[in-house]
């Protein structure tokens, strides 16, 4: 499942400055802040010029988030503003922007939460529990997640996560997949598995 590098950008498509600002954001959306862009120059003692472009660089691409006012509201698959997908770690709630991120990037941190979202193909309520960075409960080997588009051309949040999502039944997951070419199923197991390798770089802020 190497194509999941295209959900956060690979660490490796991107310039050492990308890959800082997105860290930070991501630290800071985390800790609950929604940072200027300045204030990220500030804590990458970097220049406002250098900082300005990496963060247009990652918006286009789609990598991060920005709120009117300015304020970067997303990074590296979490944000503040809701989603489809909850995520209740010990900071507080979170969101995230797709299946993959809500189990992986808790499964990077090894931490415990709770997320909350729904079937794409019934609308029934998804609820699971991450233990340890391990998916754990009765529903874990019965949901899925489904993949859709791996790869775009445009904005990967908008583009790319919204058709990347959980399915309350491996049989729900088969049915959609059915209709939808080059998609891609895979377990709770196996997102756990993308995200300690795909959020390595957040690994640290599971303490």
């Amino acid at each position: 499942m190497e194509q999941v590098e295209r959900i956060t950008g690979s660490p490796t498509s991107l310039a050492p400055l990308e890959r800082d600002v997105r860290l930070k954001a991501f630290e800071a959306i985390y800790g609950g802040d929604t940072p200027l862009v300045r204030e990220l120059s500030s804590l990458l003692n970097a220049s406002a010029k250098e900082v300005e472009e990496a963060v247009r660089r990652l918006l286009e691409r789609g990598l991060l988030t920005m709120a009117e006012d300015g304020r970067i509201n997303g990074s590296h698959g979490l944000t503040l503003s809701p989603t489809e997908h909850r995520v209740t770690f010990d900071v507080g709630i979170r969101f995230v922007w797709c299946a993959v991120d809500a189990v992986g990037i808790p499964a990077a941190l090894g931490g415990d939460v709770r997320i909350a979202s729904r079937c794409l193909q019934c609308g029934t309520a998804v609820s699971l529990t991450i233990k340890e960075g391990q998916p754990v409960g009765p529903d874990v080997g019965s949901l899925r997640i489904g993949m859709g588009v791996l790869r775009s051309a445009g904005k990967v949040v908008e583009e790319v996560c919204p058709t990347i999502n959980f399915f309350c039944s491996a049989e729900h997951a088969d049915a959609w997949a059915e209709t939808t070419t080059g998609a891609q199923i895979i377990d709770l197991r196996r997102a756990a598995e993308i995200g300690r390798r795909e959020w390595a770089d957040i690994a640290h802020l599971g303490g």
